[in-house]
């Protein structure tokens, strides 16, 4: 609710204007990095892959799009992982699924050292998450502690 009162002393009764309101955003959607005309880079620090289920949160303006390369540890291209192998990003999406032309599956280093290359223009890039086997393919999903 908002009203154009300050709070004070039985501020509630005198004549006021007020209203209530709502505002929502896509999930994961508060923070983002913005790629502008020039394509812009993010280079993940190194990581154990969990799972070979990659996704990047993003969004493109008219001409914008997003790519993902998969690297080793020491920074050497994963044969088949590169941004030239990728399938370019375009659109707004929460879950864009992250697909390399010429790998299968199965070749992405899971359980290794990996860290990813995101390259952006005219993006905004919220976030690049994996999901675990049988989850959803969402990062905003949370397992109650067990007892």
């Amino acid at each position: 609710m908002g009203t154009n009162m300050y709070h004070k002393t039985h501020w509630e009764l005198d004549p006021q204007r007020a209203g209530l309101g709502v505002a929502t955003i896509k999930p994961g959607r508060f923070v983002a990095l913005k790629a502008g005309n020039e394509p812009a880079e993010l280079l993940t620090y190194a990581f154990k892959l969990p799972a070979d289920s990659i996704f990047v949160n993003a969004s493109t303006e008219a001409g914008g799009w997003v790519r993902l390369e998969i690297l080793e540890a020491d920074g050497k291209r994963v044969p088949g992982f590169s941004e030239a192998d990728f399938v370019t990003i375009t659109g707004d999406s929460t879950s864009h699924p992250a697909r390399w032309q010429s790998a299968v599956k199965a070749a992405l280093p899971v359980g290794k050292p990996v860290r990813m290359r995101l390259t952006a223009q005219n993006a905004a890039v919220y976030s690049i998450y994996v999901s675990e086997p049988g989850e959803p393919p969402v990062y905003h999903h949370f397992v109650s502690a067990k007892p």
